[in-house]
C-alpha cells in the first residue's frame, strides 16, 4: 500500500486540517492492512510512502500505538528523509510481522543532491523533489 501526504493536499483544498486528516488516515491503516491480508490470504503487508509522520505535521508517539511492536515493524524512525533544512523523518516502510523476516536489516536513505552535481545539470535539487528516495532490502522467493 502507498501513502503520499494526502491530508497536505486536502488541506490545501481547505477541506482538512493537515493533522487531523492525516492522524485518522494513519488511524485507518492497519484496517486497510488487514483487508489485503483477507483479500490476498497473504499475512505479508508493506505499507511505504510519505507519511509526514514527523515534525508538526504528525504526532510520532501516536505512530508506536496505531503500529504495535507486535504486528508491525518501522523501517525508519531517525533518517533525515527530506531536504528541508529541518531534519525529519516523512517516508517510510511499515510491514507486518510476518513480512519483517524477510528483512535483510539493509535500508537507506539516497541523498541524491550529495551524489550529482546539481550544478552541472543546471536545476536545484528541490526540481526534482523536496525528499529523498529510501530504500529496504528484502529477502524474497521464500514463501
Amino acid at each position: 500500500m502507498s501513502v503520499h501526504k494526502v491530508g497536505y493536499f486536502a488541506d490545501r483544498l481547505g477541506i482538512f486540517s493537515p493533522k487531523g486528516y492525516e492522524n485518522a488516515v494513519f488511524k485507518a491503516l492497519p484496517q486497510a492492512a488487514a483487508y489485503y491480508m483477507e483479500l490476498w490470504n497473504d499475512p505479508d503487508v508493506m505499507i511505504v510512502g510519505d507519511f509526514n509522520a514527523d515534525g508538526s505535521y504528525f504526532d510520532s508517539l501516536l505512530l508506536d500505538s496505531i503500529f504495535p511492536e507486535s504486528e508491525y515493524r518501522i523501517i525508519f524512525t531517525d533518517e533525515d528523509t527530506t531536504l528541508a533544512a529541518s531534519v525529519n523523518t516523512y517516508d517510510r516502510f511499515i510491514v507486518t510481522s510476518s513480512a519483517a523476516e524477510y528483512f535483510t536489516g539493509s535500508f537507506g536513505v539516497i541523498r541524491f543532491d550529495e551524489v550529482y552535481d546539481f550544478e552541472d545539470l543546471s536545476i536545484s535539487p528541490r526540481e526534482v523533489s523536496d525528499h529523498y528516495p529510501i530504500w529496504a532490502e528484502f529477502r524474497t522467493g521464500q514463501d
